[in-house]
Order: C-alpha cells, then structure tokens, then sequence
C-alpha cells in the first residue's frame, strides 16, 4: 500500500533540492532530538510526537546515500550489507539498554532523552565520517 505525498513532500526531494545531504541529516536529527525531549518537557506531547514523526524522515536516505560515494563500486554490496547489518544490531541492543536506563533511573522520560541523545549522536558520526573521509582523500596512496 502506498501513501501518496506528492513528491515536494518527501526527504528525497528536500536533498535532491538543497544538494547538501550533510544539512539535511544534521537538520533532520537535531530537529527530531529537540522534538523527543519536547515530549515530556514542554506539555501538549501530541504535536511532539507528530513533529518527530515528520522530521525524522529527514536523514535516513541520506545517510544510505552517503556509502556509494565512500566506497568502490565492486564493494558496494558488501558495505551495505555491513551497515544494515550494524544498524539493525544497534537497534536491538538499544532497545534493553534503554530499558535498563529506565529501570535504572524509575522515569519513563529517560527513554525519551535516551532517544534524543542516540539521534545528536548520528551527527556526531555524520562528523566522524567526513572528518575519516577528508584524511583519506588528502593522505598520499602507496
């Protein structure tokens, strides 16, 4: 089933119209981490939830995005392979972390702080990766 959304709408046409993928995940992530601690801080949690919901679209296409121009075309599948591999690792072993946290500290609010803080982390990566890739493009090739 499909939802049309006009393509105006969607977070490919927000990259392909900016062409600055790095804004667009820095953006899409900040935005979603403000509107996760939003939820139990600042009342109304409804249009927290719905406003996280709409930004967090942002950044994951361009994060994918991000391998084919990082990695040669023959090993292409394996780093994709590799990153969905990682990602979908981390997304299970975040879940009974999180949990612990709450157990830890007795407020469901720390699940949601928790969450942002994972969403200011993948800039933090973003940063990491093109800090790596600038060093490789610069370093002199044997």
């Amino acid at each position: 089933m499909r939802i049309p959304t006009g393509h105006r709408a969607t977070p490919r046409a927000v990259v392909d119209r900016t062409r600055r993928p790095d804004l667009t995940i820095v953006l899409g992530c900040l935005l979603t981490a403000f509107a996760i601690v939003a939820i139990p801080l600042l009342g109304v949690p409804v249009v927290w939830l719905l406003l996280s919901g709409v930004v967090v679209g942002l950044a994951p296409g361009a994060l994918v995005a991000l391998m084919p121009g990082s990695v040669p075309p023959a090993q292409l599948a394996a780093a994709l392979g590799l990153f969905y591999a990682a990602f979908y690792l981390g997304m299970a072993a975040m879940q009974p972390l999180a949990g612990l946290l709450r157990d830890i500290t007795g407020s469901p609010a720390a699940l949601l702080f928790f969450a942002a803080a994972t969403m200011v982390l993948t800039v933090v990566a973003l940063g990491a990766f093109r800090w790596i890739e600038r060093r490789r493009s610069t370093s002199p090739r044997p």
